[in-house]
Order: C-alpha cells, then sequence, then structure tokens
C-alpha cells in the first residue's frame, strides 16, 4: 500500500469513529464540559452561592441573565446548553439550571445529560 493510501484510510478511519461518537454522546471524563456552551457571565464559583430562598435578582447579580428558558412559563432558568463542537462532535453535555417558585429559589441542579 502506498503512502498516500495509507493516510487516506487512517483519515477516513478517524472520521467514522468521530461519526460514531457522535451517535453514542459519550461522556469526556478528562473536559465533562467539552460540548457545553455556558451564558457569558456564568461561573461555577457563582453557582456555588445561589441559595435557595434567594430572589431572582439577586440569581441574576450572581450568575448574568439566563438563556432563554425551553418550555414557556417554565421557572427553571438554563445556563448552560448542548452544542459547544456541532457540528464536529457530538459529547455529553452539562445541564445548569436555577429554578424558582414565586420568585424565589427553590432547586439548583447541574445534570449530565448524555
Amino acid at each position: 500500500m502506498r503512502r498516500s493510501d495509507a493516510v487516506l484510510v487512517s483519515l477516513f478511519l478517524l472520521l467514522a469513529a468521530l461519526r460514531l461518537l457522535m451517535f453514542f454522546k459519550p461522556y469526556f471524563f478528562p473536559y465533562p464540559d467539552i460540548d457545553t456552551v455556558y451564558t457569558r457571565e456564568f461561573s461555577y464559583a457563582n453557582f456555588a452561592k445561589v441559595k435557595l430562598g434567594m430572589s431572582k435578582g439577586q440569581v441574576r447579580q450572581l450568575l448574568g441573565p439566563s438563556f432563554k428558558p425551553i418550555y414557556p412559563g417554565n421557572e427553571c432558568w438554563p445556563y448552560s446548553k448542548d452544542g459547544k463542537l456541532w457540528p464536529v462532535a457530538d459529547f455529553a453535555w452539562v445541564a445548569i439550571r436555577v429554578c424558582f417558585q414565586e420568585g424565589r429559589v427553590v432547586a439548583t441542579n447541574r445534570t449530565v445529560f448524555d
């Protein structure tokens, strides 16, 4: 096999492997956030400061504006979304949410979707 043929076969196999990874949405242990898009002002340090009972204004001061909630009327503000690597790859991503009831924080969560 000529060297150029070997390079083409290697490239094909690499692209096929990447495509297969996109199908399974693997969790990337060295960097779990690899396919996560965060809001501009979000930080895990400030997310840790969000406490039950805080007002929406207090949360907005700490984390900045959220992404638009997926479901209208939903009282959970998303601070992350999928798709940082799209269309190159599709890995698991981390969802960050702050949920409110009657204008006060009732839950915060970090969920990995794979």
